[in-house]
């Protein structure tokens, strides 16, 4: 639902723009755009959905494993949040792989460059 809202709220503006504008040009290209960048994830879906059914299929082998797996890493990152380890976890990843310290450092420009 929220999706939806984000929607609408966007094409609002755009087509706030493009009334505001001096030509009609602008708003038009704006919408063209617009629609295209809403529309590209279905295009794109629809394109791959054969290759996409194929790599599911093989996972699809080890469907309920991996569901296990999924399981109880979230069983065992629950109890770390509510034993109050899951930091010491965090820092013992850090060590262990220094690799993530950097993605971190991306994360983090990336999020001061939008505020």
């Amino acid at each position: 639902m929220l999706g939806f809202a984000t929607v609408f709220v966007v094409l609002g503006a755009i087509r706030t723009v493009g009334a505001a504008s001096a030509t009609g040009g602008g708003g038009v290209l704006l919408l063209g755009m617009y629609a295209a960048g809403l529309g590209m994830p279905f295009l794109l879906a629809a394109v791959f959905t054969d290759a996409l059914a194929v790599r599911l299929r093989a996972i699809g082998r080890y469907g309920r494993m991996l569901q296990v797996l999924a399981a109880v890493v979230m069983v065992l990152m629950g109890v770390a949040m509510v034993t109050g380890r899951l930091s010491t976890f965090s820092y013992w990843l850090l060590e262990a792989f220094p690799a993530l310290a950097a993605f971190g450092q991306h994360v983090s420009a990336i999020e001061n460059v939008r505020s």
